[in-house]
């Protein structure tokens, strides 16, 4: 299997959501009830969250055109070893198969999660599509929602494409295929992202809205073996600021997880793992030398606050404990500073907060 094939494929994927449950649950473990809306179109997603949830209490079919939605109470935890996401169960869960159409997709969530806090794993595109717009109510209810968005550039713009096709417009292809994109993604137009791709403009578009409605919205670029990026994106939407820095680090986390799996199954794992690695900390000595001499940043944490917005998923934690004093010791950068302001991606320009 090609490389681009196994970490956006519908397995790793399931693997990719089962591990960030998991490591949410640990992360923020629930004071009441939580719920955890799962419709992500992956390889039997269905059975995969029912088995993750409690395999010995519950088996789910796959449903084509639907969801499910576990409830995990207060103080439920893991069982298994943190050190060992693959292995871990939640305890006293509920799995509930719901029907739903996309119309009404926000509401039929409200409708079953009340105001309790829910993380949603939602793939917009489907099939059935779901548009941005349908999640409003489901956004915009009283209670705390988190969201991760499987989203598919390629997928998207395949879709525009070949709804162009379709329906014969003769119109200025380009233009035709911009508003079309417009539409799916929930806007009047597209905003221009300079320099950085289709994929990542129609990614920065599905997030200004978000933004819009309130939220903190970051996304990783998933990458292949070879540290490329894909046009398939793990998009975190949440009104809490102060779990980016957490999901930052589950994310990175759960990447390597899938990367050693990868990596393992070519018999080349050390090599590999350790290049993969050292190409990492040196991309991000550059991002903390950016951040010092050309965008003015001065302290330590806000230099980290800075990255895990602009590069959220990218760099953990612990890679910039490491990085940072190399840089302090080698006279590249200061040291700790005392005040500085801290910037995040948000909405049409990087703001202050």
């Amino acid at each position: 299997m090609r490389d681009e094939m196994f970490f956006t494929s519908g397995a790793t994927w399931s693997r990719r959501r089962s591990f960030l449950l998991a490591g949410f649950l640990d992360s923020f473990p629930p004071k009441g009830d939580l719920y955890c809306v799962d419709r992500l179109c992956t390889e039997n997603n269905t059975e995969q969250t029912a088995r993750a949830a409690r395999p010995e209490r519950l088996t789910a079919p796959p449903l084509s055109h639907g969801l499910a939605v576990s409830k995990f109470g207060a103080g439920e935890k893991a069982l298994s070893s943190s050190a060992d996401l693959s292995r871990r169960e939640a305890t006293g869960t509920s799995v509930r198969n719901v029907t739903f159409r996309p119309s009404t997709f926000a509401q039929r969530i409200v409708s079953i999660v009340g105001t309790a806090p829910a993380l949603c794993f939602i793939d917009p595109y489907g099939p059935p599509s779901i548009r941005l717009t349908n999640l409003k109510p489901l956004l915009q209810r009283d209670g705390h929602t988190d969201l991760i968005v499987k989203f598919d550039a390629d997928a998207y713009w395949r879709h525009a494409a070949e709804n162009w096709a379709q329906r014969r417009d003769r119109s200025d292809p380009a233009k035709s295929m911009m508003s079309r994109l417009a539409r799916i993604l929930g806007r009047q137009s597209l905003r221009h992202v300079p320099g950085d791709g289709l994929a990542a403009a129609l990614v920065w578009n599905y997030m200004a809205q978000l933004t819009a409605w309130n939220y903190n919205v970051v996304a990783y670029a998933i990458r292949d073996a070879i540290n490329q990026p894909s046009s398939s994106y793990v998009i975190y939407c949440s009104r809490g600021s102060e779990k980016i820095r957490v999901m930052n680090n589950l994310v990175r986390s759960v990447e390597d997880r899938l990367v050693e799996e990868f990596y393992g199954a070519s018999g080349s794992r050390f090599s590999l793992l350790d290049t993969d690695l050292f190409l990492r900390q040196e991309e991000l000595k550059a991002e903390l030398l950016n951040c010092r001499q050309q965008l003015g940043i001065q302290s330590k944490t806000a230099m980290k606050r800075y990255i895990f917005w602009k590069r959220f998923g990218e760099f953990h934690e612990t890679d910039f404990e490491l990085v940072f004093p190399q840089l302090v010791r080698a006279k590249r950068i200061a040291g700790v500073g005392t005040k500085s302001s801290s910037t995040r991606l948000s909405g049409d320009n990087l703001q202050t907060f």
